[in-house]
């Protein structure tokens, strides 16, 4: 195949997910000359398009976890298929008296600590935070469904991951106030 067509970019590493909305924009970033594009985003999504740049605007109903995006590029009697994976996290702007983590962009405030990562058979989860007696434990898989959801106490305990396929999870800790978000990989 003779075209030549760069990766799909997006706007940002991930997506926030505020108030059950979220926005994106997502492009082809050297096209060849003629070139038309068939977008696919999950879900029916609403969406507009600009040739090679595809707009996600308002997106209500979508759920934490990862999406993938597709687009055909079809040139001179050719097609290419171009995809990315993207994350959708929740984003919090803390209410006054409420205190918001993410292991990931705070983590010498979360008290969170997930290892060895990536995993094969247990992660063992450090979890340090004892101002409430029971936490609820949520793991997502790439796709926002919950691959697991109990209740927790605090202090250091080992979850068995050995049933979960290969790939990213993220691991979420949560009180009636707060919450605690991680992600680690399964490998096999």
């Amino acid at each position: 195949m003779g075209t030549c067509v760069s990766p799909l970019w997006a706007s940002n590493s991930y997506f926030c997910l505020e108030d059950g909305y979220f926005a994106g924009t997502f492009w082809v970033n050297s096209f060849p000359q003629g070139a038309s594009y068939t977008w696919y985003p999950p879900y029916n999504w609403d969406y507009s398009t600009n040739g090679n740049v595809l707009y996600l605007n308002n997106i209500y109903g979508a759920e934490v976890g990862w999406f993938y995006l597709d687009v055909r590029v079809d040139v001179n009697g050719e097609s290419v298929w171009r995809s990315t994976a993207v994350e959708i996290r929740q984003c919090y702007s803390c209410p006054p008296g409420e205190i918001c983590y993410s292991a990931a962009s705070s983590a010498k405030e979360s008290p969170l600590k997930v290892f060895p990562n990536p995993a094969t058979i247990n992660i063992q989860l450090e979890f340090s935070d004892d101002s409430s007696p029971e936490y609820t434990l949520n793991i997502f898989d790439k796709y926002g469904t919950i691959k697991m959801n109990r209740k927790i106490k605090p202090g250091s305990l080992p979850i068995d991951v050995s049933n979960l396929d290969p790939g990213m999870y993220i691991i979420s800790v949560s009180d009636s106030r707060r919450k605690w978000i991680d992600k680690f990989f399964v490998e096999k």
